[in-house]
């Protein structure tokens, strides 16, 4: 048996402006965890909600993660680490507009690898980050960058 654990995290919101970002949350547990053999698959879904008066849009991706005794949590590029499963983790759409007052439920796919050396626990993260109305309005091919930080 081998445990795969999907973390989600919401990401940027409290460095953000109130007024555009305060009522983007996830709905229910932010951990997923199954017991699961090489050559498994599962779905399930994740509630995003928007309780502000304006639509709002997010982007979601995965990212590897892993912590360390005291107290801190990386967040690296996806399936880097030895004991990441996040390219087994299929989101099903990585931008997301949701209206004002609504909840969109994001669906996704875990495919275990078909390994029979599996063994132990595997992670992932899931992220949710507020999409700024300037990033939203860019042309496409257009990129701004702007500084932003993760705690």
């Amino acid at each position: 048996m081998y445990k795969c654990f999907i973390s989600l995290v919401m990401l940027g919101l409290c460095m953000m402006p109130v007024r555009l970002y305060a009522g983007i949350t996830i709905e229910g547990t932010l951990t997923h965890e199954r017991v699961v053999q090489p050559g498994d698959s599962f779905r399930g879904t994740i509630a995003i909600r928007n309780t502000g008066e304006r639509a709002a849009e997010v982007k979601v991706y995965r990212t590897d993660y892993s912590f360390a005794a005291d107290g801190r949590n990386d967040y690296g590029p996806p399936g880097r680490l030895v004991r990441s499963n996040a390219d087994w983790l299929h989101l099903g759409r990585e931008h997301i507009t949701i209206a004002s007052r609504s909840v969109v439920n994001l669906n996704y796919e875990m495919r275990v690898a078909d390994d029979e050396a599996l063994n132990g626990t595997y992670w992932s993260m899931v992220m949710v980050e507020p999409v700024s109305a300037r990033e939203s309005t860019l042309a496409p091919g257009r990129a701004r960058l702007a500084p932003s930080l993760r705690q």
